[in-house]
């Protein structure tokens, strides 16, 4: 495991082994910084979790506003009032969402993709908030739907609405239907942004030494076996970046941050030598 002090880098390598410039083929070959983020990284810009102690699901009722059978029996009993306590739910949170501000942690993931390139630095996470969006990030993989669209539950079409508060009364643009929703994905309802992240982190996709961050998950939604399965020390660096210890949880991290995230990227320090990304962990 690396300490305090240790450096660990990412060694993207050219024809014959030579590091340089490289094209667009051996840019694919690159190595990669990938970023799961799960609640804990939004906890601290005043987004209340789901799971955590008083988190949401602790003073709301799961059921009625997150469990997509339960929406479907209600729409077929023609139970309005449970379909508007849904869309004020998440217009309540989505409201949450736009008075907060990105914080240190989502900042400097934002830093290292200017500075390294999207296509080297991607982030996945089980937020709905659009955080990371605000900080500047690009091409954020929220594999369970975000508070800016809405989804028709009769064509699967999602459509953008912005800062807009979800409307019960919205019909569907591309097939009229009324049967819509938030796009957020509820508890029995397909997540298709989990291919995506099956493909990031298929191991055929990865490079020798891609650094991967686990960073404010619980391991309650996305356990790190789900991500990290059948990884090889040559194939990765791992970082837990938590407030909390993952014991038990199966994966050997390289480097464990227990601290807040804010905390913890303040301590990483990236930078980019010869097309090789190297980093030092500071006190």
């Amino acid at each position: 495991m690396l300490t305090v002090g240790s450096f660990f880098w990412l060694t993207p390598i050219g024809p014959n082994g030579t590091i340089g410039t490289l094209n667009n083929t051996e840019r694919q070959r690159m190595n990669k910084i990938v970023i799961f983020a799960g609640a804990g990284i939004s906890e601290e810009s005043g987004l209340s979790t789901f799971r955590c102690q008083d988190g949401l699901w602790e003073n709301y009722d799961v059921s009625k506003i997150c469990d997509l059978p339960q929406f479907f029996e209600d729409r077929m009993a023609g139970n309005q009032q449970a379909r508007q306590d849904v869309f004020d739910f998440y217009n309540m949170r989505k409201l949450n969402i736009q008075n907060a501000k990105p914080n240190l942690a989502h900042l400097k993931i934002a830093e290292w993709q200017q500075t390294f390139g999207a296509d080297r630095v991607q982030i996945v996470t089980s937020n709905i908030d659009d955080l990371f969006e605000k900080a500047g990030c690009v091409n954020v993989v929220h594999v369970h739907g975000d508070t800016n669209s809405m989804k028709c539950l009769e064509c699967d079409e999602e459509w953008h609405i912005g800062d807009d508060p979800f409307d019960s009364q919205e019909s569907c643009p591309g097939c009229g239907s009324d049967f819509t929703k938030p796009n957020v994905v509820f508890f029995g309802e397909n997540a298709p942004e989990y291919v995506t992240m099956g493909s990031i982190y298929q191991s055929g996709n990865r490079n020798a030494g891609d650094l991967f961050f686990y960073v404010g998950s619980s391991m309650n939604v996305i356990h790190p076996l789900r991500l990290f399965r059948g990884e090889t020390k040559e194939t990765r660096i791992l970082v837990d970046i938590n407030a909390h210890q993952l014991a038990g949880c199966g994966v050997r991290f390289d480097v464990v941050l227990q601290g807040t995230a804010t905390e913890s990227f303040s301590r990483i320090n990236l930078t980019l030598k010869n097309d090789k990304i190297v980093g030092e962990i500071l006190k």
